[in-house]
C-alpha cells in the first residue's frame, strides 16, 4: 500500500506537539478521547501518553465505541476533552472550538469475506450477515456510505452493529459472512484475518470511482504478498478505499502559542 504519509512524518507530529504542550501544561491531566481498544486510535492514543511522560505530562485515555462522536466531546467545553482523533468528513461541519493539529496517517476500509462466497461487487452483499461496526462508529458511517450506493441497507441485509474485536472473533468462526475493517494493514486484526485461509479481501474496484464521488476519501492499493511474502498472501493486488485519520484539539487548549501555526502539516503527502 502507497505510504501517504511517512513514519517520519507522524514522528514530527507527535515532536511538535510535545513541543508545543510541554511548556504549560506540566504537571497538569490531559485527557485523550480514542476509539475502541486494539484500535488505531487507542494505540495511537497511548504512544502518545507515553511520550507525554517523558515530558513529565500525565495523561488518561478514554475509549470510546462511537468514534464519531469525539470530536462533539472535544467541541464541548462543558467536557474535559482535550485531544482525540477523527476519521470522518468534517470539511462542511461547523465545531469552533476543535482545531485540527495534522493527519497522522491513511486509513484503510478492508472488507473480508467466506471464501466460499461468489461476491462480485458491493451489490452482492445484499440478504447476506455483514459485520458493520457499532452505530456512530466511523467504520459504520464509510461502509454504509458505500454499501448504499449498491442499493445494500438495512432493509435488505442483515446488519451486525458489534465491535471490531467481537467481528474478528466471528469471522474467525465463520459466524459473519462479510465483515469492515476500518483499520491500518498492521492492525493484528487485519492482519490475522488476511492470513486466514478460510477469508477473502474484497477488492473495490470502482475504489477512484468511489473517492472521486466523496472527495475526503483516497484510492489505495493492498500490494500482492502484503501480508505473507513466502505464500503470496493475498495473491493479487487489492484495492480499498481509506480516509485519514486526524488528531485534533480543544481550540484554548491549542491556543497558548507564539501567534505561529506549528501544526500547518497538509492532508495530502
Amino acid at each position: 500500500m502507497s505510504k501517504k504519509i511517512s513514519i517520519f512524518g507522524y514522528l514530527i507530529l507527535f515532536t511538535l506537539i510535545f513541543f508545543f504542550i510541554s511548556g504549560f501544561l506540566k504537571k497538569q491531566l490531559i485527557y485523550i478521547e480514542a476509539g475502541p481498544k486494539g484500535g488505531f486510535f487507542d494505540t495511537s492514543a497511548h504512544v502518545l501518553k507515553k511520550r507525554l511522560k517523558e515530558y513529565d505530562i500525565n495523561a488518561e485515555v478514554i475509549n470510546r465505541e462511537d468514534t464519531i462522536k469525539i470530536v462533539d466531546d472535544i467541541n464541548d467545553n462543558k467536557k474535559n476533552i482535550h485531544v482525540g482523533f477523527v476519521a470522518q468528513d468534517l470539511k462542511n461541519a461547523q465545531f469552533k472550538n476543535v482545531e485540527a493539529l495534522g493527519s497522522l496517517i491513511l486509513e484503510p476500509l478492508f472488507i473480508f469475506y467466506r471464501k466460499d462466497l461468489n461476491l462480485n461487487s458491493l451489490a452482492d452483499f445484499k440478504g447476506l450477515k455483514v459485520g458493520i461496526g457499532p452505530e456512530n462508529s466511523g467504520t459504520r458511517l464509510l461502509a454504509e456510505t458505500i454499501l448504499n450506493l449498491y442499493g445494500v441497507d438495512s432493509k435488505n441485509t442483515t446488519f451486525i452493529d458489534q465491535t471490531h474485536s467481537i467481528h474478528f472473533d466471528m469471522m474467525e468462526k465463520g459466524e459473519l459472512d462479510v465483515g469492515f475493517f476500518l483499520l491500518p494493514a498492521n492492525n493484528q486484526f487485519v492482519f490475522k484475518l488476511g492470513t486466514n485461509p478460510s477469508l477473502k479481501i474484497f477488492s473495490l474496484k470502482n475504489s477512484k470511482a468511489i473517492s472521486r464521488r466523496f472527495d475526503y476519501l483516497y484510492p489505495e492499493i493492498v500490494q500482492a504478498g502484503g501480508f505473507d511474502l513466502r505464500n503470496n498472501i493475498p495473491n493479487e493486488d487489492i484495492q480499498v478505499v481509506s480516509l485519514p485519520v486526524d488528531l485534533v484539539a480543544k481550540k484554548k487548549f491549542g491556543s497558548i502559542n507564539c501567534g505561529c501555526n506549528f501544526f500547518d502539516i497538509k492532508r495530502r503527502i
